[in-house]
């Protein structure tokens, strides 16, 4: 009867752990980049520290780590979708000039959260992501776009994968210190992988433990039976 017992324990520990819904796992996406600058002068009233021309056509390096988490639904039309992800992070680097221009929001770091804009495929334009460290960083700020197929399914931030394929990068910036515009000629990028998820530790104990469950029931009645 024990056996029994144990067997049947084992077999519904076994089929909860399999049947178990797939646990979201936070999307990360690092990435170095190398390109040519261009340079526009900001509307902002005061003579700049350097003129469009010193940084214009300079070569600029830069990078970026983008992690999702729990991406919130702000606002959606005809084929766009803006997110917000409080629990995420957005953290780009340029340097062009000697001159290193930093942003980040999320985790705590600064106020804000990244934004997140899905763009749905059109005639002759693959979809993309845009990522944006605020709705409006016309002064300060920077953004990131991805462009390329599969990257999203339905206009849900949810659904955000990049291990299928390396998107088509491009960025841009702007510095109120500077009083620059700056959009970046990506001519080299270079992705960071993204680690593989892992199964969650309460279907990871489910599974063991039906596994035991089973062993005990079966070698006890193996042994019971040899004697």
């Amino acid at each position: 009867m024990w056996r029994r017992h144990w067997l049947g324990l084992g077999c519904a520990a076994l089929c909860i752990a399999l049947c178990a819904p797939a646990q979201a796992q936070p999307v990360t996406l690092t990435a170095s980049f190398a390109g040519t600058v261009h340079a526009s002068e900001l509307p902002l009233g005061f003579t700049a520290p350097h003129p469009a021309s010193y940084y214009d056509g300079a070569p600029i390096v830069g990078s970026f780590e983008f992690d999702l988490v729990n991406p919130q639904l702000q606002s959606s039309g005809d084929g766009y979708a803006y997110f917000t992800d409080p629990a995420g992070l957005l953290k780009m680097t340029y340097t062009v000039q000697g001159q290193t221009f930093a942003y980040q929001v999320g985790l705590s770091a600064t106020p804000g959260a990244p934004v997140i804009l899905l763009q749905a495929a059109t005639s002759g334009t693959p979809e993309s992501v845009t990522l944006l460290t605020s709705f409006m960083p016309k002064y300060e700020g920077a953004t990131v776009e991805l462009i390329g197929p599969g990257l999203f399914s339905g206009l849900d931030a949810h659904s955000i994968d990049f291990s299928s394929a390396h998107p088509t990068l491009a960025t841009s910036f702007a510095s109120a210190s500077a009083e620059m515009l700056f959009s970046v000629d990506v001519n080299r990028v270079v992705y960071g992988g993204a680690p593989s998820p892992v199964p969650e530790p309460p279907t990871v104990l489910l599974m063991l433990g039906g596994i035991l469950m089973l062993w005990s029931a079966y070698f006890g009645r193996a042994g019971a039976t040899a004697t």
